[in-house]
């Protein structure tokens, strides 16, 4: 395999681990309410609000900034969970924390947690593909995917590799993108 796709498959899994960790201190650093549940919807936003934001930005401190940008950073964080709590879940996170039901707070702590490291993992790995795709001529790509292929085809779908493998070959950008996964699947299968 040559040095370069090498260097690539490492950077992938190690910026995804990375990423998974930077997120899991950010979480464990954050000043979480006593109680599971909250009947004030103003507090509920705040403290959910609070939350994103030191998983997303913890490098520039609430207090400067917060009151300005409450309205922005809680779209954002609307948007983020938008398509795993349906399609009112501003309604829905403050149902969760009110009742306490599947969770509450913590709950709702760690699903926005999970959202926002698959998002950061998969930016990551688009641009670090992006910077290998655009630096390496089309035949090398064609090489490097089929030494990918040698090396990892007992954990690719078989449909994949069936036939000459041509369409991992052709889309071989979304298999690297997607690489950091196929190593995760590869330590569940190992345990």
């Amino acid at each position: 395999m040559r040095t370069e796709l090498k260097a690539l498959l490492e950077s992938l899994e190690t910026s995804h681990t990375l990423v998974e960790r930077q997120i899991n201190q950010r979480y464990m650093g954050f000043g979480f309410p006593s109680e599971n549940t909250c009947k004030d919807h103003r507090q509920i936003k705040d403290i959910l609000t609070r939350f994103y934001w030191c998983l997303f930005c913890p490098e520039i401190p609430i207090e400067n900034n917060y009151t300005r940008h409450k309205e922005v950073v809680w779209t954002a964080l609307i948007n983020l969970v938008l398509h795993e709590l349906g399609t009112t879940p501003e309604s829905t996170m403050t149902d969760l924390a009110i009742s306490g039901a599947e969770g509450g707070f913590r709950n709702l702590f760690e699903t926005i947690a999970r959202i926002l490291t698959e998002q950061f993992q998969q930016t990551q790995a688009e641009a670090r593909v992006n910077d290998y795709w655009s630096k390496t001529p089309d035949k090398v790509k064609i090489l490097d995917a089929q030494d990918y292929i040698k090396t990892y085809q007992q954990l690719l779908p078989i449909d994949q590799v069936d036939a000459g493998a041509v369409r991992l070959i052709s889309n071989f950008k979304q298999v690297l993108q997607a690489h950091p996964e196929l190593m995760e699947s590869k330590k569940v299968w190992n345990r």
